[in-house]
């Protein structure tokens, strides 16, 4: 397993999309050329609950550190945040940058995604500050950088341009792998991950790959990708009612209209399993079919 840079986003079943435009990035400098474009977005919503991404997109000079301001207007609170840090007091809101993403060049973006709370209503903020300056959405035409020209102050929109003529990627070394213990002693792999951020921490869950026992799935916890090897793995054949045989490929997700977490996987039929409580990998109910019997459609035309 290995920690590839990008944004990670919880998407639930039920989905509620709101964004919201808007930004101006403060450099460091006082004479440096400043602007940015703030997107937010409700990724998910439930009764008394929400989940959020936030991107920021610079569109100024780089920057090495950020910190971005806003208030809420419906009484809604932030409980858990990741790729950044958070203080609310009251309806204000301050977030700043994780140890790993303070640096954003000309172009690029940063994002963090939260979960909050909200009581009669749950309004997206009508205004937002990085290091603060008020947000616009266009770069600051009193602020100029002393080598480069700025983007035009004069236009309303963002700006466009073509695609860049190449791409580059960065990746840590493996931040997981197999875990063998007394009970599982010859696992060889682990793959399939599926990851949701709860009770602040990540919660993962796997499958597991034994020359003996096959497949099955595992779980485990950290509150930061740096402790992902350190983590505890419960293997979910000896620890949960899910028991043991063929399962693979987990998938979980909160459906809200019920207030459940289901994760489904491989079996002989497809499966599923609910929980209440993601980050307890014991609280997974016993295996459930999607359906009686395999549909003949699949037996005709197996392999």
């Amino acid at each position: 397993m290995r920690h590839i840079r990008f944004s990670y986003r919880w998407a639930a079943v039920v989905t509620v999309a709101t964004v919201a435009g808007a930004g101006v990035f403060t450099a460091v400098s006082a004479q440096a050329a400043t602007g940015c474009r703030v997107t937010y977005t409700v990724t998910n919503q439930w009764p008394g609950g929400f989940g959020a991404d936030v991107q920021v997109a610079n569109l100024g000079d780089p920057v090495t550190s950020w910190r971005l301001t806003w208030s809420f207007g419906a009484g809604q609170t932030i409980t858990q945040l990741w790729n950044g840090s958070f203080t609310q007091s009251g309806a204000n809101v301050t977030v700043t940058n994780a140890s790993w993403n303070g640096n954003i060049p000309t172009g690029g973006t940063a994002s963090f995604g939260f979960n909050g709370s909200w009581t009669s209503a749950n309004p997206v903020p009508t205004s937002f500050a990085l290091n603060g300056t008020t947000c616009t959405g266009s770069v600051d035409p009193t602020t100029s950088p002393s080598s480069s020209p700025s983007p035009s102050p004069s236009t309303s929109t963002p700006p466009t341009g073509s695609l860049p003529s190449s791409l580059r990627w960065s990746s840590s070394g493996v931040l997981a792998g197999p875990k063998p213990d007394a009970a599982h002693s010859d696992v060889v792999a682990i793959k399939d991950y599926t990851v949701v951020r709860h009770n602040n921490a990540w919660q993962v869950y796997a499958t597991t790959a034994s020359p003996s026992q096959g497949w099955n799935l595992v779980h485990f916890s950290f509150s930061d990708w740096p402790q992902a090897a350190g983590a505890t793995h419960t293997y979910l054949d000896t620890a949960t009612p899910i028991g043991r045989g063929y399962r693979a490929a987990p998938h979980i997700f909160y459906f809200a209209p019920q207030n459940l977490w289901y994760m489904v996987y491989q079996t002989g039929l497809p499966t599923y399993s609910t929980s209440t409580d993601p980050s307890n990998p014991r609280s997974w109910s016993t295996p459930r079919n999607f359906m009686n019997s395999e549909p003949a459609i699949v037996t005709q035309n197996k392999g």
